[in-house]
């Protein structure tokens, strides 16, 4: 799968990353359709933001479909 992520100061590439596999019981694992960065998201593409390491995969505030769940999720969630 491919993702957004954190290069450094003023670097963001796009690189295929693995996919994502359930670990515990209660993972869900979603494929994300739609995705954005927001504010909170804007100090680390315009400096280097010592907490975020290079290669973190950005964006949050998702619209996704689920693709496979842990035993522990409910019937409601698939």
């Amino acid at each position: 799968m491919w993702a957004l992520q954190h290069g450094g100061a003023h670097i963001t590439t796009w690189a295929e990353v693995p996919m994502a596999k359930i670990h515990d019981k209660a993972d869900a694992v979603v494929r994300v359709d739609m995705t954005t960065i927001r504010g909170s998201n804007l100090p680390i593409l315009k400096v280097d933001v010592p907490e975020v390491i290079v290669d973190r995969v950005l964006g949050h505030e998702v619209v996704g479909t689920v693709h496979s769940v842990g035993s522990g999720a409910s019937t409601q969630s698939r």
